[in-house]
């Protein structure tokens, strides 16, 4: 039967939230995520119903779902490797494979706090106005 109309959206809803929720949630610890995937799902099967015909809504639903959540990990693997990256540690160096953020050496800490220091001594050597609009944006 194809899902057409909104009647047909709202019994799905209705019928499928709870389960849709406990589906995902048994993919990611996460309640909200597991709220916000099902609530993603739902909004995408009414797009798609009004271009499409779909024959079978319960199975697009859950498969809907499902690659939302895949997207969502995908995207949080590239922010930990954008992470990594940016701090310059690997998983390796700390000798770790499951940690999201590893901690900078004290190496990179004394070199951070020896920049931060030359950036507020430059700081302070500007004019007043100047001075006044790097503490706004800080």
């Amino acid at each position: 039967m194809p899902l057409t109309e909104r009647l047909d959206l709202e019994e799905l809803f209705n019928e499928h939230r709870n389960r849709l929720t406990c589906y995902i949630r048994r993919k990611t610890p996460n309640m909200q995520d597991a709220e916000d995937i099902a609530q993603s799902a739902f909004m995408q099967v009414q797009l798609a119903a009004k271009q499409y015909d779909i024959v079978n809504p319960t199975s697009y639903l859950y498969q809907t779902a499902s690659n939302i959540f895949i997207d969502m990990k995908r995207r949080q693997k590239l922010h930990e490797s954008y992470m990594y990256s940016a701090i310059g540690a690997t998983a390796n160096e700390n000798n770790t494979t499951d940690s999201a953020y590893s901690a900078p050496g004290p190496d990179r800490v004394v070199s951070a706090q020896h920049e931060l220091t030359r950036i507020q001594s430059v700081i302070s050597r500007m004019p007043e106005k100047q001075r006044r609009a790097f503490s706004y944006i800080a």
